[in-house]
């Protein structure tokens, strides 16, 4: 313990009454590496500590203990829960999943504080942004406290939670600023469509900016200021659609790596949650349960499902979900893709042709893909459809 240290303390213990400054100075000694139970009587007497949290800070209470002090199940109050946090994060790596249950189901108040508390201005804040980087309610207060910096984010940007990478998307006087941030975001297969849309769109505006300086300078040659306007504008798009380019490519192949590394069960999950890369991918896993799951990520469009419809290798599990989801066969091209699909079951196609229009039964009845009952019927339908017009 450094003698400054010593002397501050020893002062306190002579002190019948504490201001804010040193208050907030001596409960920032607990990050240190010292000798607490030596001045145990300090912070008892300024209410630092207490029986509960001094076992916590000494590692003396059992896991149990520990547990059960997680669990809500004492009367504990909201003002001792930056310390609690803080203790098991210092003291009991083990308990993490008790303690991110515990943060999860504390109130919006107890979850301030502990954002708030000076304990939290250090290194265990980023310990603990590790742990709720999922939590869409932890990441909205830490953006709403401006607690974040570029550390943090990176530290979001690994995030499995669409909604917490939509909101640190939008930071962009940060996220601007650094390439490794936006490639990180950009690279999460849970991105969100608009989100990698923003992020592209942030690395191109520095290009076009690089791009059009450039072109400009090379530009010596005495021409009228219209015919430079445009050569240079021609040049830059140029440019920028080759980056886009590059950037999709880019995109593609980071998250086909990473599915290639990945469970299924981490599968099944970006299934439900990734963006449209991510479920273009996937839909065509050889796993069932990965694919199927594809069709009930809230975020697909039907458009989507148009296309995987379009290509005749889709499975026929695939085609039997899409089928039986209403919220897809109410969408025509959806419903006529079905029919015409080679794979679609015939008693399926046959419960839909009835609503295909003249000209969809005219080109159906002239198909090699589907079976030929398939295809007399589409004729008989088209005659009697095409005569009453």
């Amino acid at each position: 313990m450094s003698s400054n240290l010593e002397i501050f303390l020893s002062d306190l213990r002579n002190a019948e009454s504490i201001d804010l400054e040193k208050s907030i100075v001596l409960k920032r000694t607990l990050i240190l590496d010292i000798d607490f139970e030596k001045y145990f009587d300090v912070y008892f007497k300024f209410g630092i500590l207490d029986a509960i949290t001094s076992d916590l800070l000494l590692k003396k209470a059992t896991d149990l203990q520990v547990k059960n002090i997680l669990s809500l199940n004492l009367p504990i109050k909201e003002s001792v829960y930056p310390l609690i946090v803080f203790c098991v994060l210092k003291n009991y790596r083990s308990l993490v999943k008790e303690l991110y249950a515990f943060l999860i189901k504390i109130s919006d108040r107890g979850l301030k504080l502990i954002l708030n508390d000076v304990l939290f201005d250090s290194k265990y804040f980023i310990y603990l942004c590790r742990l709720m980087k999922n939590d869409v309610r932890f990441v909205s207060f830490v953006i709403e406290l401006k607690k974040y910096n570029e550390e943090t984010l990176s530290v979001f940007a690994e995030s499995k939670e669409p909604e917490v990478l939509f909101r640190i998307g939008n930071i962009r006087h940060i996220v601007s600023d650094s390439d490794e941030l936006i490639k990180k975001i950009m690279f999460n297969p849970f991105s969100p469509d608009e989100t990698i849309t923003l992020m592209k769109q942030i690395i191109i505006d520095k290009k076009a900016a690089e791009v059009f300086g450039q072109v400009c300078e090379d530009s010596k040659e005495e021409k009228s200021e219209t015919e430079i306007n445009n050569e240079n504008t021609k040049e830059a798009e140029s440019s920028l659609t080759i980056l886009n380019d590059q950037i999709e490519k880019e995109i593609s192949e980071n998250l086909y790596n990473k599915i290639n590394k990945m469970n299924m069960a981490e599968k099944i999950k970006l299934a439900l949650k990734g963006n449209k890369t991510a479920r273009m991918l996937l839909v065509r896993d050889p796993n069932k349960q990965v694919s199927l799951n594809v069709l009930k990520n809230p975020k697909i469009t039907e458009q989507e499902i148009e296309f995987i419809l379009k290509n005749k290798a889709t499975g026929e599990h695939l085609i039997r979900e899409i089928a039986r989801t209403n919220a897809f066969i109410k969408d025509y091209n959806i419903m006529r893709e079905l029919v015409f699909h080679p794979k679609t079951p015939i008693n399926i196609s046959m419960n839909f042709i009835n609503r295909l229009f003249v000209q969809d039964l005219e080109r159906l009845s002239k198909s090699r893909d589907v079976p030929s009952s398939l295809k007399n019927q589409a004729q008989r339908l088209y005659q009697v459809k095409a005569n009453r017009k």
